[in-house]
């Protein structure tokens, strides 16, 4: 069969066959026209995991996938009718331990002098590595396009090579009239010059080289919008500054809810500022005050700015020695969420020393991410006063 393959009869010729087809850097396989394997080099049995007696009994189906099996024949059909030189394709292949594998095989004729088919000869190549980049290379891509977040990628110059879609949409443009712009190209021009002395400073500083900052973006049509950008600078082989990639994110929602927010905290501010009954906020976990407002300072005689500022030890020196305890371990259990009675008295002492009669209620609140509490004082102690008198 080695003669007949190099068209000579001569030993020399089938030696050198059976030295390149056993040497070959690729799996090799020959097929009789009935399918069956007949030949089969070290390279074909380490890429199938079958021995080479193993694999005598196979045809070229029964190594084949399934999925690819219909292909394969077709194509191995129009070879033997002389349709095509030679059949080539890229189809998955499962191993003896039924690992599957990306494999990329060539399949030529081989003909006798009659040009009649005798052989299949089969080169395979493993491209399983290349196939597993590619599909992450393609998930990755894919997953770039469709992220909410505008992403973009630029050369050396800066100038855009890359953007999906939610960039040039967070900016009012499509995707190829962004294409050879920069960054300066969708900053209003105010902005650019302390843009520019930040970026250069921290993006061309191989120590640094991210960029974080929240401001303003231009729009084709000229309005301007709130934006958080975060950039990463890329670098060649040479260490040379090579552009960069960036992620913007349209911060507009955000900064109204924050406006919002601010808004609301002002009102109620204003409520509390106003409101007759004393209230404080107090963090834990020692009990000291972030808040005050008026009528606590009129209840307490302290001012507002004191109040604002007492530590632990001063706001135990407002509570009468015989109430701290168990004020303290209310204040404790309320901050770890457990059931606690809201409405209690006490008797407190102001700062000129006088003892008051109050009532508070307290409620657990949540300030800068903080478990905090908020108290409310109401000084009792004409009523107080007002019972003694009746009993």
């Amino acid at each position: 069969m080695e003669n007949k393959l190099l068209g000579n009869d001569s030993q020399k010729n089938g030696e050198l066959f059976k030295k390149i087809f056993e040497m070959s850097p690729y799996a090799l396989a020959i097929a009789g026209m009935d399918y069956r394997l007949i030949k089969v080099n070290a390279m074909m049995c380490r890429l199938t995991g079958y021995s080479e007696k193993e694999l005598y009994p196979f045809t070229i189906k029964d190594i084949s996938h399934p999925a690819y099996l219909k292909q394969l024949m077709q194509g191995l059909e129009k070879l033997i009718n002389g349709e095509i030189p030679y059949f080539k394709s890229e189809k998955q292949y499962i191993k003896k331990n039924k690992e599957v594998i990306w494999i990329k095989i060539t399949v030529n004729i081989i003909r006798d002098k009659d040009g009649k088919p005798e052989y299949f000869l089969g080169l395979i190549d493993d491209i399983n590595e290349r196939k597993i980049l590619e599909n992450e290379k393609s998930s990755f891509l894919k997953a770039i396009a469709s992220a909410n977040e505008g992403i973009a990628l630029t050369d050396k110059k800066d100038r855009y090579v890359y953007v999906n879609n939610a960039h040039a949409k967070i900016y009012g443009y499509v995707q190829e009239e962004l294409f050879g712009k920069t960054w300066h190209d969708l900053v209003p021009d105010r902005d650019i010059p302390h843009i520019e002395k930040s970026f250069k400073k921290i993006m061309l500083d191989k120590k640094i080289g991210e960029f974080n900052i929240e401001g303003t973006g231009l729009r084709k049509d000229g309005s301007i919008i709130p934006i958080a950008i975060r950039a990463k600078s890329l670098w060649d082989e040479e260490g040379n500054y090579a552009g960069h990639i960036c992620i913007v994110t349209d911060i507009s929602e955000r900064k109204i809810k924050e406006q919002i927010l601010k808004e609301s905290e002002e009102k109620y501010r204003i409520l509390l500022d106003n409101a007759l009954e004393g209230v404080i906020f107090a963090l834990g976990p020692e009990l000291h005050v972030i808040y005050a407002n008026r009528a606590m300072a009129e209840i307490t005689g302290y001012t507002v700015q004191e109040l604002s500022v007492f530590s632990h030890e001063q706001v135990l020196s407002l509570i009468h020695p015989d109430y701290r305890k168990v004020l303290l371990d209310r204040f404790e259990n309320r901050l770890d969420g457990k059931n606690v009675k809201d409405r209690y008295e006490f008797r407190g002492i102001r700062k000129d020393g006088q003892e008051r009669w109050v009532e508070i209620t307290s409620k657990l609140i949540t300030y800068k991410e903080q478990p905090a509490v908020q108290i409310c004082f109401l000084d009792i102690t004409d009523r107080k006063n007002a019972e003694k008198s009746r009993k």
